[in-house]
């Protein structure tokens, strides 16, 4: 309990300390994308949105959203910016709010929120947890996805 306190703490803390926005390009690589391995979303509509697999491991100062071992999108907590890629297209996420059992990520048109999340102690460095159901907003579109498991590693 004393990890999660301080744990959100921090994380009101770098959130408060957000610069002013500016525009940002990402500069993740490439050839760190699996372009061929697509989710299809868990309401099977072919018209609705696509979320496709990053190849991205959890690490020290890492939030890591996954399923079925494989990454959808990331935060990273020390540059306060992240990637999500829907139907084939890289998305940069500038804002993390994590309060008690949920999540809300936010860039450019893009919102995900995840709640209701059951969460184990922290091992090592990281905390797992894991939400029933995750929804992915993209400019009024939206895809509800399943079992989505978290690995939160904050860097201090």
């Amino acid at each position: 309990m004393k990890y999660l306190s301080i744990f959100i703490f921090l994380m009101f803390s770098l959130n408060s300390c957000k610069k002013d926005e500016k525009v940002v390009e990402s500069s993740l690589e490439k050839d760190s994308v699996k372009l061929n391995n697509i989710l299809k979303n868990d309401t099977g509509d072919l018209n609705s949105l696509k979320v496709d697999n990053l190849n991205v491991k959890p690490e020290k100062g890492k939030t890591v959203f996954s399923r079925d071992g494989e990454s959808l999108f990331y935060f990273d907590t020390r540059s306060n910016l992240g990637e999500i890629k829907i139907d084939g297209n890289s998305y940069v996420l500038d804002m993390l709010n994590f309060t008690d059992n949920e999540y809300r990520i936010s860039g450019n048109g893009i919102k995900i929120t995840a709640t209701e999340g059951n969460f184990e102690d922290m091992k090592g460095d990281c905390l797992s947890g894991n939400f029933p159901k995750m929804k992915v907003d993209m400019n009024g579109k939206v895809v509800v996805l399943n079992n989505i498991s978290v690995q939160d590693c904050p860097a201090y």
